[in-house]
């Protein structure tokens, strides 16, 4: 009895102690992640371009402080990226290709990276939905401060507008599956981006702007098609007046020529 009662205290001491680690860990966690840079994605400002023509748009990445521990540079990222129309928008914007900016990379400085990659590669006119990594290879990872303020360039995004498409439409982070993540230096762990934090689904970062091409049926009415209205009108009219209709009659058609 003696030995199973020591066995028992032995127990109780061992699982307050793991209880003990258990909440330490996750203070140290959850102090760590209030502490971390608030990294958020952006664009310069709306994409505007004719319909059945492609066009550039530059995603940015800023953080919400000056300098950051190097535990919490950032190491690598994901984005899965969706283009929607507004209500009343009409057609197609798709992703043609998504590569790393010409200058003011995010990740340039560090020696060995993935490279800028996209999952699947788009398939013109159909990709409205894109997921793209790029990451640190080196070890042990150093990672990157990302500035504050104007920030640093993400990603070079190529878009492609349908002939028949017009309106606006918007560029979403999408935090379904695969998540829009981006990773720390100091535990390799996915961080949420701030502005998309708290979203179940798409956060809006960028709008698109498409303007109609004339003539397009269906986008721009045709002056010729009101002229084929009146004179279909005024044919039914005259086929009408042909017609005589017999007293008591119902409409039942005549011939003339009798």
């Amino acid at each position: 009895m003696p030995i199973l009662l020591h066995r028992k205290q032995a127990t109780q001491r061992a699982a307050s102690a793991r209880c003990v680690v258990l909440l330490a860990a996750l203070l140290f966690m959850a102090s760590r992640a209030a502490a971390l840079p608030m990294i958020s994605l952006g664009t310069d400002a709306p994409l505007v371009m004719d319909a059945g023509t492609s066009g550039d748009m530059l995603v940015d990445i800023f953080s919400d402080v000056v300098t950051s521990d190097p535990a919490e540079h950032l190491s690598g990222w994901q984005v899965t990226l969706v283009v929607r129309p507004d209500p009343g928008a009409a057609g197609t914007v798709s992703f043609t290709a998504a590569t790393e900016p010409s200058a003011d990379y995010v990740l340039e400085s560090l020696p060995v990276t993935l490279g800028v990659t996209t999952i699947p590669a788009p398939i013109p006119s159909l990709a409205t939905t894109l997921t793209i990594i790029d990451g640190e290879l080196a070890f042990p990872v150093s990672g990157v401060a990302v500035p504050d303020g104007s920030g640093a360039n993400l990603l070079d995004l190529m878009l492609s507008a349908s002939i028949n498409a017009r309106g606006s439409f918007g560029l979403f982070l999408d935090q379904n599956v695969p998540l829009s993540v981006w990773t720390d230096a100091g535990t390799t762990s996915n961080q949420f981006f701030a502005n998309a934090i708290d979203v179940d689904g798409l956060a809006r970062i960028g709008d698109i702007q498409v303007i109609a091409a004339p003539g397009v049926p269906g986008v721009v009415p045709e002056p010729l098609s009101a002229l084929t209205v009146l004179w279909s009108l005024a044919a039914l009219g005259a086929w009408l007046r042909r017609r005589r209709i017999p007293d008591g009659g119902v409409g039942i058609p005549v011939d003339d020529r009798a």
